[in-house]
């Protein structure tokens, strides 16, 4: 049965401001570690449901969030100025809704895990440091390299040995998850929050072209050899 049935109306109106503001956060947490626009939205349906608010209307784009409930009584906005990528917090989320859609969680215990989500440890500058610089020198393997492209790429793409160190280098910098999700709002009928999605994830890819291109041209005419 949802919470705030059977309640007194104002420890009912008390305990939906609460659940409230826990759906934005967690609806503004899923946002801003990467997650979806239509995935955002439909956990912030489903714990709403279950917590019984009635009559809640949200709008989720990829850098804000608007909510009201109880007959336009209770509404927010939330801005999400900048998103990272943590999957892992994203996937906590989704487990604390379907916990609560399930009954295993009242609002006191999802708040408590909400907290616990937050707490969770993040992977240290270090640790992204020696991640982005192997996954450099394995693409440029990948991408026909052998040990001294490697090298080079794992270094940041320094151009002492061209294509393939470059592409390895910045294959760690393509936005890929910024592409994949927008497509994945596009085919979910988030067409406005894919299209910014997608044109962000073209822009930095464009950016990185146009470094390539300029870094290329720059070096060939310092050494006059064409690469």
């Amino acid at each position: 049965m949802p919470i705030t049935r059977s309640l007194p109306l104002c420890r009912r109106t008390f305990v939906t401001d609460l659940a409230f503001n826990l759906i934005m956060d967690c609806g503004q947490a899923m946002l801003a570690n990467g997650g979806e626009v239509f995935r955002a939205q439909d956990t912030m349906e489903i714990m709403a449901r279950s917590f019984g608010i009635v009559d809640f209307h949200v709008y989720v784009l990829t850098n804000g969030i608007f909510a009201s409930a109880q007959n336009g009584t209770v509404s927010a906005v939330r801005h999400v100025p900048a998103v990272s990528t943590n999957l892992g917090h994203v996937e906590a989320i989704n487990a604390i809704s379907r916990r609560v859609a399930d009954g295993e969680l009242d609002l006191n215990s999802a708040q408590l895990e909400f907290e616990r989500m937050k707490r969770m440890p993040t992977l240290s500058p270090l640790y992204n440091c020696a991640a982005g610089t192997m996954g450099a020198g394995c693409f440029a393997m990948l991408f026909g390299g052998g040990l001294p492209e490697m090298l080079v790429g794992a270094l940041g793409g320094l151009l002492a040995s061209a294509n393939a160190a470059i592409i390895g280098a910045l294959m760690v910098l393509t936005p890929g998850v910024a592409l994949t999700m927008g497509i994945r709002d596009i085919i979910n009928s988030d067409y406005l929050s894919g299209t910014i999605r997608l044109v962000d994830a073209l822009l930095v890819a464009g950016c990185l072209a146009v470094g390539v291109t300029l870094g290329y041209t720059l070096l060939s005419t310092v050494t006059g050899v064409v690469w």
